[in-house]
């Protein structure tokens, strides 16, 4: 195998495909990846390396549907570009925002 970091990027965006399409649990994809890089660590062990191998590939799939339900689960659910896609904000006229300033706004030189 000449270029296997291709194959792991792969199944990485092939995780994050089917993330974008199946929303699961962050546990849900953690614990695939890690069940198969323990699996994957035992065949090894044992030198089934065409297993290790294809669970490697499982577990980089797994590790990009990590990746994206972590993404997906820190955005708040009142943010605003979950509102519009729900429909939940009328857009057709401009909206007013109310605010709270974190910091004291410092005057610049």
């Amino acid at each position: 195998m000449k270029l296997p970091a291709v194959w792991m990027a792969a199944a990485f965006a092939a995780g994050i495909g089917l993330a974008n399409y199946r929303h699961a649990q962050p546990a849900l994809w953690m614990g695939t990846a890690a069940a198969a890089i323990l699996t994957g660590a035992l065949f090894v062990w044992h030198r089934y390396t065409t297993s290790a191998w294809a669970l490697a590939m499982l577990a980089w799939f797994a590790l990009g549907g990590t990746a994206l339900s972590i993404e997906r689960a820190t955005v708040p659910a009142n943010h605003v570009s979950r509102l519009i896609a729900a429909q939940q904000l009328d857009t057709s006229e401009p909206l007013r925002w109310r605010g709270r300033l974190r910091e004291d706004p410092v005057a610049l030189p």
